[in-house]
């Protein structure tokens, strides 16, 4: 929505460019199968077609797919102190020896967006220093007991049954997308009611 409300005043610009955010989530399993990587894969699907057709209107659509950056209150902050073992074992993948930060990220950004990458359209560009992201191995110890076959039921269910509450990691994810609800309702709830946490039935979320 947000592209196609920029779309006239990106194009009067003569250099209109639109960096969309993804993550190397897309393409490689991040801890588990789950919505968050469908979303990332689809965005990159949306920002390729998407520069196929503003293309002759003169606006670049690029992507960029961070890897494991880490910074002061992110996640890996969150997963080094309830699942170490995860923690360690994504560190020891990096080819560079260390973890990326927010301003890598931001400064790829910049050089898409600016007319410094002017013939640079449709890419997907991948700002990580690891092979792999990590996924968690069958008969590990954070998923033994997993034979195989699709997730069912709910999040909560599905890192249950893998064993992953021992390990912190379900604990972890499960906290971070009850903030992520909780954030949306906040900003929502003035205009859309039915997101006010005070008034709605919660199962509504």
């Amino acid at each position: 929505l947000g592209c196609e409300t920029l779309q006239p005043y990106l194009e009067k610009s003569q250099a209109g460019a639109i960096v969309i955010m993804a993550s190397t989530a897309a393409t490689e399993t991040f801890i588990v199968p789950q919505a968050f990587n469908a979303m990332k894969a689809a965005l990159i699907a949306y920002s390729g077609q998407l520069g196929q057709m503003v293309g002759p209107m003169g606006i670049r659509v690029n992507c960029v797919s961070p890897g494991p950056i880490k910074f002061p209150g992110g996640n890996w902050e969150a997963i080094k102190e309830v699942a170490p073992e995860l923690y360690d074992a994504t560190e020891a993948t990096f080819a560079l020896g260390r973890w990326g930060g927010p301003e890598e990220v931001a400064r790829t950004i910049v050089y898409l967006a600016s007319p410094a990458s002017s013939y640079t359209t449709g890419t997907n560009v991948v700002i990580a220093s690891s092979a792999d992201l990590i996924t968690i191995p069958l008969g590990s110890q954070t998923g033994r007991g997993f034979s195989g076959g699709p997730p069912r039921g709910s999040a909560a269910n599905f890192f249950n049954a893998r064993g992953l509450y021992k390990s912190g990691i379900c604990a972890c994810y499960l906290e971070k997308m009850a903030f992520f609800r909780r954030s949306l309702a906040k900003r929502l709830a003035p205009t859309h009611p039915i997101f006010d946490l005070d008034q709605a039935p919660k199962q509504r979320l």
